[in-house]
């Protein structure tokens, strides 16, 4: 059952980067995840603009998720880009275990709220998104992960008066070259609306050790949550319009205490993030 086992830790990685989420599987688990993309493209540091340099804002993604049960698991997360805060749920509905063709299907949905928009109050209700998805995914010989999300956009694009409603298919593949390292690549084909009227497609690398995950890749979009990258990217797939992304995200590391005692009413916060551990 080893392509069972490894398609069951898989089944959450294979989600488009823009998540960037190694999903807690077991109940109670706790998850974090920080992702950043460069605007400046890659190619611009040849211009002597350098790629990564301190003090030029990017679009960063902090995101906490939390397993309820081992099917499912909520993530909170806030992008600064037009400030977007997103709850996103997952449920975890089948799983296939076959050494043949191991399957793992889950559906996904989630609600955004957009809290910095140019010439708009945080409350105008445009300013509000939701997206549902069906994520599938299987693992073929025990070293190529491939899966496949479709995707539906509620106000897609959010400076528009009106509403419009967008679907796009992720589609997206992991080769693990061992336990530790494997090399990734994802396409997002999504509906020309506005500006966006690119795929979004990363392909890179993505590392695991002891609970750490990290994932540099090369890519033309700069949108990091879910109503972003659902949209598509501004940027066609071209040498000069590469970005750099970078993610880290962390699981079974972070716990939290509030506790209270009766002396002197003293009330307390306590947050223990696990470091090292030498087996």
């Amino acid at each position: 059952m080893a392509a069972a086992g490894r398609a069951g830790r898989s089944a959450g990685r294979l989600v488009p980067f823009h998540q960037f989420t190694e999903p807690p599987d077991g109940r109670n688990d706790a998850e974090g995840r920080i992702p950043v993309r460069d605007l400046a493209s890659v190619s611009s540091a040849a211009l002597g603009r350098p790629v990564g340099s301190l003090g030029v804002r990017r679009p960063i993604r902090l995101g906490l998720g939390y397993a309820f049960t081992d099917r499912l698991t909520a993530t909170l997360a806030r992008s600064n880009q037009d400030d977007n805060l997103d709850l996103t749920l997952k449920y975890h509905v089948w799983d296939l275990r076959s050494d043949a063709l191991p399957l793992k299907v889950a559906l996904q949905a989630g609600g955004a709220w957009n809290t910095e928009v140019a010439g708009r109050s945080a409350g105008d209700g445009q300013n509000f998104q939701a997206y549902g998805q069906l994520i599938v995914n299987t693992l073929i010989g025990e070293k190529l992960g491939l899966g496949v999300v479709p995707s539906l956009l509620h106000n897609a694009y959010i400076f528009d008066d009106e509403a419009e409603q967008t679907v796009s298919v992720g589609m997206y593949a992991h080769y693990y070259v061992s336990s530790l390292l494997a090399f990734i690549a994802e396409w997002n084909l999504s509906d020309d609306l506005e500006t966006f009227t690119h795929d979004a497609v990363s392909v890179g690398f993505h590392l695991e050790t002891g609970g750490h995950f990290f994932k540099i890749v090369l890519t033309n979009s700069t949108s990091l949550n879910p109503s972003q990258f659902l949209l598509g990217s501004a940027n066609p797939i071209a040498a000069d319009e590469i970005r750099l992304g970078l993610g880290y995200a962390f699981t079974d590391r972070l716990t939290a205490t509030l506790a209270r005692s009766n002396q002197d009413d003293n009330l307390d916060l306590t947050l223990k993030y696990h470091v090292w551990d030498l087996r």
